[in-house]
């Protein structure tokens, strides 16, 4: 299986490439307080449109009448999205991405690099909508831990990437309604296993 954390990633590079390429010139002819406007209007660009306040969706929305080539990024995003979220079997998904692919063609969106890769796992991404499961949780906290080795230049023992570990996910306590004494005792097992492991 793919996670669609992955796919996402994938994705959302792609789009990112395109906006960069194509608002470059249009960028260039405004004022510096222009530009200013027109790079804080990005974070509503990536939003879900759900999430937008009117004012929000204002400007967005002004943006697209400047540059119309935006709002199709933003659509395509915006349905690529909703076909992870909703499509309920295997073979919708299939469908309904075909169906953005041929959209995106026709808008003129080069997605090549997207396509090739989802050619390429099809099969991975499609099993993901067998049981719709994650990674993200260990996606997280390995990604804490490659900041927690590449911070310390370096750990060399197993037992200090532990601690610092527990200390930096110390919000979990907040999560699970736990205090970090009693999750040391939960973990207290998983320590041992983790530690035999590590070389």
């Amino acid at each position: 299986m793919v996670d669609r954390l992955h796919v996402a990633k994938q994705f959302n590079e792609v789009v990112d490439d395109l906006r960069k390429n194509n608002s470059r010139k249009y960028k260039a002819q405004l004022s510096q307080a222009e530009q200013k406007r027109f790079r804080s209007l990005m974070w509503e660009f990536r939003r879900d449109p759900e999430e937008l306040k009117p004012e929000e969706r204002g400007a967005l929305d002004r943006l697209f009448v400047e540059l119309p080539v935006l709002e199709d990024m933003y659509e395509v995003r915006v349905r690529f999205k909703d076909i992870f979220d909703t499509a309920p079997a295997p073979a919708t998904e299939e469908q309904q991405l075909a169906e953005l692919r041929a959209r995106t063609e026709a808008l003129g969106l080069d997605f090549g690099k997207f396509w090739t890769t989802r050619d390429r796992w099809k099969t991975g991404m499609l099993n993901y909508f067998e049981g719709r499961c994650t990674s993200a949780a260990v996606e997280g906290i390995d990604n804490k831990a490659w900041g927690i080795i590449n911070r310390c230049y370096g750990v060399k023992s197993s037992g200090t990437l532990w601690n610092r570990l527990i200390l930096d996910l110390n919000r979990a306590s907040e999560a699970v309604g736990r205090s970090i004494g009693e999750l040391c005792q939960i973990v207290g097992g998983l320590k041992t296993v983790f530690l035999s492991l590590c070389t």
